[in-house]
């Protein structure tokens, strides 16, 4: 759950709290209850400061979360950026030794494949500046980036063979 819908989903909680505690019947007066009609008493319900401790104990750990989350995504991506770099260093070898015929249509990939992973880096770096909403789109095109790259450099070396 993500920062703003926690936020959201306490104030909320409160809102809906908040008018039971406000106007009380009069007694003797409309919708009172005579001690004669009185139940059971209703087990106490907690203070808004109590919500209001537990919605900020809810929304630090979700910060948190989120932290961890980013971090790891962060250290995952710089290991996937640190294979492609491999592996574009391997379709660039295979290049070399091509033959003069495939050569500039391999060259040209091959520019194309470092393009495209030069932009996912820089895409990488923007992630920091991101909301939490947009974090988890970003990780998504990210990942979808990269994925394509993946895909793109098997189909080429599988053209260097």
């Amino acid at each position: 759950m993500t920062t703003p819908t926690l936020l959201r989903a306490a104030t909320i909680g409160l809102l809906a709290f908040l008018p039971a505690c406000g106007d009380r019947a009069q007694p003797g007066g409309p919708g009172s209850v005579q001690a004669s009609e009185a139940k059971a008493p209703t087990p106490s319900l907690p203070s808004v400061e109590k919500l209001g401790q537990d919605a900020t104990a809810a929304l630090e750990s979700a910060k948190e979360t989120l932290a961890a989350k980013q971090k790891e995504f962060s250290k995952a991506s710089e290991a996937r950026l640190a294979a492609l770099d491999q592996r574009i260093a391997e379709l660039r070898a295979r290049i070399e030794t091509a033959g003069a015929e495939t050569r500039p249509e391999l060259e040209k990939l091959g520019d194309e494949l470092a393009a495209r992973r030069a932009a996912a880096a820089t895409k990488l770096v923007e992630w920091k500046v991101q909301s939490s909403e947009a974090w988890t789109a970003f990780t998504k095109e990210v990942d979808h980036s990269m994925n394509e790259l993946d895909h793109a450099l098997d189909a080429a070396l599988s053209k260097t063979k």
